[in-house]
């Protein structure tokens, strides 16, 4: 008996497993194998279509109880990079939530409303594949500003960073950034 697939069979000749999802962009249902779990979309223009308006629509705004779930895996998962770019006065701010649990960072993604999960592949199958979630500039600073209260970890390099202390061009940053009263 064939799968639905393409009517091929696995290597055992059984019919191979297939996952179903939902597309995010077109919000139509799909099946994958169990190889290509990782899919996000269901074809390659939905892709395209889906990763051309992630962040467009802004961050959402969300509850004081997802703002505090959020800010408890930031301390524990995430990070704050700060990046220099090449012309004088660039730069921006990244932060983002590494974990091995897509449902984890699509959740994280479905809160906020921005950013994007992206997916490495281990080349070693005893480890797991790794994921992170991640987001940059406006967005990434609102949604520090969101989290401040209750994160304890990373509180001190948020202050900095939202104070544009760590900065190397402070000038620019708060020409930019200004700070949230």
């Amino acid at each position: 008996m064939p799968c639905a697939a393409k009517g091929r069979r696995g290597r055992t000749g059984r019919p191979s497993q297939q996952i179903e999802k939902r597309c995010p962009a077109c919000d139509g249902l799909f099946k994958v194998p169990p190889s290509r779990s990782a899919a996000v979309c269901c074809s390659v223009p939905c892709a395209a279509a889906y990763k051309r308006n992630i962040g467009r629509e802004g961050v959402r705004e969300f509850s004081e109880a997802d703002a505090a779930w959020l800010a408890g895996l930031f301390d524990g998962e995430g990070s704050i990079v700060l990046s220099e770019r090449s012309r004088p006065g660039g730069g921006s701010v990244r932060i983002q939530i590494s974990n091995t649990y897509m449902p984890l960072l699509d959740h994280v993604r479905a809160v906020t409303g921005v950013g994007y999960v992206h997916v490495r592949k281990s080349r070693n199958p005893r480890h797991s594949d790794s994921m992170w979630w991640t987001v940059h500039g406006g967005a990434a600073l609102k949604i520090l500003w969101r989290m401040r209260p209750w994160l304890i970890v990373k509180a001190e390099r948020t202050d900095a960073v939202l104070a544009g202390k760590t900065f190397p061009r402070l000038e620019r940053w708060d020409r930019i950034y200004p700070p949230v009263v």
